[in-house]
Formats: C-alpha cells, sequence, structure tokens
C-alpha cells in the first residue's frame, strides 16, 4: 500500500470495513475515511472500494430507510451518485481499486 495514499469510496461501499482492516494492521499509513474524492490531494494515490450497485443501493436504503419519503427519488438519486463518482474514479489516473466481494472473501490477500 502506497505511503501517501486516500482512502474514498462511494457511501455504503466497504469504507469503514476496509478503513478497520487496515487500522490493525501497523504497516499500513494511509488518510482514511471520505466519501468525497475533492480530498484527493495532488500526489495521494487514491485507494478505493467497488461495491456491487444493487448492494450499495440495498444497503443504503437499509441505512436510510426511515428518512426516505420518496422511495422512486432515493434510488434513482443513489444510482446518478454511484455512477458520478466511479466515472470520476475511472479518470483518477494513481488509484487501487478493491473489489468488495473479493475483500469480504479474503481480507487479508487484498490488503497485501
Amino acid at each position: 500500500m502506497p505511503y501517501n495514499s486516500r482512502l474514498i469510496t462511494y457511501t455504503r461501499s466497504g469504507s469503514a470495513f476496509l478503513g478497520h482492516l487496515l487500522s490493525n494492521n501497523k504497516r499500513v499509513k494511509m488518510a482514511m475515511g471520505s466519501h468525497n474524492l475533492k480530498t484527493l490531494r495532488d500526489g495521494e494515490t487514491l485507494v478505493t472500494v467497488i461495491r456491487d450497485p444493487i448492494d450499495v443501493l440495498a444497503s443504503s436504503i437499509i441505512n436510510e430507510l426511515s428518512n426516505i419519503k420518496d422511495f422512486d427519488e432515493f434510488c434513482s438519486g443513489q444510482i446518478i451518485g454511484y455512477n458520478i463518482c466511479y466515472d470520476k474514479v475511472l479518470n483518477i489516473k494513481k488509484k487501487i481499486v478493491i473489489d468488495f466481494n473479493k475483500l469480504v472473501d479474503d481480507p487479508f490477500d487484498q490488503i497485501y
């Protein structure tokens, strides 16, 4: 893992899970926790987790259920936000992309 890196993911994509795994690894130095790509600083490597958009949507619904007023609008907004985020990720040159399913199946291999 590069020393000068920042963990940024779309919301509900596994950043807390990866951050927890990395926080227990004293060899890894990385700025944690953000869902906003604007926090990536010049020279930093983006570390991001990609999760199936259906799983992200389901997790978002569960997480926000009591606050959802218009279900269709909420789902549409989540899908649009996911697409915008990862379109921007594609344009970032210095990045490490981690598949959420692989992270869950074999976290230590993915960290390595």
